[in-house]
């Protein structure tokens, strides 16, 4: 279930687009007391690029670099479950 984008102070707790219904683009956290903690981009809700983690009063205290999924891992892992399942059915005489 999604998080209520908002806190009961009626501050944002995030702010960020969707895509599909994902997590897509840029976002932002933030903390209770309205102060920016994390920002970064989503690539279809997998973390991508450089995130900056801030402390309270705005100095960037950590960066953290993630790379995107490539699409070969997701091909082999779709290759790889079609061949288990097509395992199983020979399996079965199916």
């Amino acid at each position: 279930p999604e998080r209520d984008p908002f806190y009961d102070n009626g501050l944002p707790r995030y702010k960020g687009e969707y895509s599909a219904g994902k997590m897509h683009g840029f976002w932002q956290f933030f903390r209770k007391d309205g102060s920016l903690m994390r920002s970064g981009t989503f690539d279809r809700e997998q973390q991508v690029g450089i995130w900056k983690t801030f402390d309270r009063e705005g100095k960037l205290v950590k960066e953290t670099k993630f790379k995107a999924l490539s699409l070969v891992a997701h091909i082999v892992a779709g290759s790889l479950e079609l061949l288990a399942k097509l395992g199983r059915q020979r399996e079965l005489n199916i």
